[in-house]
């Protein structure tokens, strides 16, 4: 799978309803979701997940849930080398990270959002780069 293959298939996404667990492409996914369907999508393996996750867990526990379950999939890379179809981690605050997105481009990711209701690419500007925690990468991205 290339890069542009993988933002190709992100891109795919965009519209689809934001709703808390969902991965089903065109109907509803949370950020999760997205990164999950692109993953099953790319390696043609599906995902265990733990699905009774609360929309709020990174509020009152300082686990690195998020983070802890995307090392099981995706290789860890620094967030420096990220590249457009790699997957980037947020957090917000003193918590956890608790969102994730696709970059698309150098400025630009793609990822579901609570606050907006559905996948969207989102300009990667000043607020989202000073919350990336992380960045993974597929398994088998060729340049």
């Amino acid at each position: 799978m290339t890069r542009g293959e993988i933002v190709e298939e992100a891109r795919s996404w965009i519209g689809t309803r934001w709703v808390h667990q969902a991965c089903l492409k065109n109907v509803a996914a949370d950020c999760v979701g997205l990164i999950r369907g692109v993953y099953e999508r790319i390696t043609g393996q599906a995902v265990k997940v733990v699905i009774d996750y609360p929309a709020t867990w990174h509020l009152f526990k300082a686990e690195e849930r998020l983070y802890n379950e995307v090392k099981n999939y995706l290789a860890e890379i620094p967030v420096e080398e990220a590249r457009p179809g790699d997957v980037l981690l947020f957090g917000f605050g003193k918590g956890p990270a608790h969102h994730a997105g696709i970059l698309a481009t150098s400025h630009t990711f793609i990822h579901s959002w609570a606050d907006v209701g559905k996948v969207s690419e989102t300009r990667l500007d000043e607020f989202w780069t000073k919350n990336i925690r992380a960045a993974f990468r597929y398994p088998g991205v060729l340049d």
